[in-house]
């Protein structure tokens, strides 16, 4: 790679002008007062694009979830089941509410994008012990499973890679009890840091803001006379999302169409190209349902070359997810099939509304060669 050439991330936040504009009014403002009206703002934007009664800002993704789960009752001697092939934080957020992570495996089919556990692998894992499930929406796809209650345990859905995708005129994030989604740098917008919750039950929600702010876990708790708050104590974090954090999601929150209508014009793009080159890619109907937070290719036997040919020319690749939460539980490969084809044979490829043309020509470019140094080398 000639030193002047730029590298092209796996990952990179889209920050645009009309983000720094926004955030240089919102410091010019008396911060005191507008920090807590930018977060009831960006908190009542967000659930109106959602079509929820109300959402909570939070400072993190997985603060997002500890909080929904701490709203549902979830403690020690619960199970939650998760996917294997998942972000690590989803058993983070299980093990710091003292539950214990049971894992599903996943689908694994570029043929409508279904990387997601499906009902019959959710009902496997469901015990006695089961207090929630945990649905996670893959790279852009929503998931298909049993929405309508058939799984009979409540279910929280983390929207984070599929943030603005549809399926029967809903939104991910609103077809179980209870959504969570990442606002982290590199995620479908950005807040820096940041997480949400979103349901229907605003009931819910009080629990998540208690358990979120624990000066309001006992309202009013530093004027109450002592003898009000004898044995009022209950476990509370500090996970509230700052007034900067939501003026850049609430900006970021205005472009997302936007965002979105890169992702999917860029896909296209990719499809061409891949299909062209007989590699196995998405097949995707093109109705909203899909919001290309990644794009996936299947490379059986040659992910880590193609990684490594790649990076060579200052182009990084990854892959989905890796490693699964079954390899970091030391759990048996082999009940996990899904996930571990997963791993064997995707590669991601950069997509994101900050590619520019040049990037993008130069990315598929590279990829043609490193896909053609592999052919022969094969």
């Amino acid at each position: 790679m000639h030193p002047a050439t730029k590298p092209i991330p796996l990952v990179r936040p889209t920050i645009t002008e009309a983000d720094r504009a926004y955030l240089r009014e919102f410091v010019a403002r008396d911060l005191e007062e507008a920090c807590e009206e930018e977060i009831a703002s960006f908190e009542q934007e967000a659930a109106s694009g959602l079509g929820v009664a109300g959402v909570a800002a939070v400072s993190s993704g997985t603060a997002a979830l500890h909080a929904a789960l701490a709203a549902l009752g979830v403690g020690p001697g619960d199970e939650v089941v998760i996917p294997s092939y998942t972000c690590v934080a989803l058993a983070h957020a299980v093990h710091l509410s003292g539950a214990t992570p049971v894992l599903a495996d996943n689908q694994c089919s570029l043929e409508g994008y279904r990387f997601s556990p499906s009902t019959e692998q959710i009902h496997q894992c469901l015990t006695r012990r089961t207090k929630a499930i945990v649905v996670s929406h893959a790279f852009g796809s929503v998931a298909e499973v049993a929405w309508g209650g058939g799984l009979d345990v409540p279910v929280i859905e983390d929207f984070t890679l599929s943030l603005g995708a549809k399926t029967g005129g809903r939104a991910a994030g609103t077809l179980g009890m209870i959504g969570v989604c990442s606002l982290h740098a590199a995620k479908m917008i950005s807040a820096g840091q940041g997480g949400i919750v979103a349901s229907r039950d605003l009931r819910l929600l009080d629990r998540v803001r208690e358990f979120a702010s624990f000066e309001n876990r006992v309202v009013g708790w530093r004027r109450a006379p002592a003898s009000d708050l004898h044995g009022s104590y209950a476990p509370a974090a500090n996970y509230q999302m700052s007034g900067l954090a939501a003026a850049l999601a609430r900006s970021q929150w205005r472009q997302l169409s936007s965002f979105i209508a890169r992702r999917i014009e860029l896909a296209a793009q990719y499809t061409y190209f891949f299909s062209q080159a007989g590699v196995e890619c998405p097949t995707v109907p093109v109705d909203g349902s899909n919001v290309f937070y990644r794009y996936l290719i299947a490379v059986p036997g040659r992910v880590t070359e193609l990684i490594e040919r790649s990076a060579s020319q200052g182009i990084e690749l990854g892959r989905g997810v890796y490693p699964p939460l079954h390899v970091l539980l030391g759990l048996d490969a082999a009940s996990f099939p899904g996930a571990a084809h997963c791993v064997e044979r995707l590669i991601s490829i950069p997509l994101y509304p900050a590619l520019e043309a040049g990037d993008v020509a130069r990315l598929l470019a590279a990829m043609k060669e490193a896909l053609s140094r592999t052919a022969v080398a094969a």
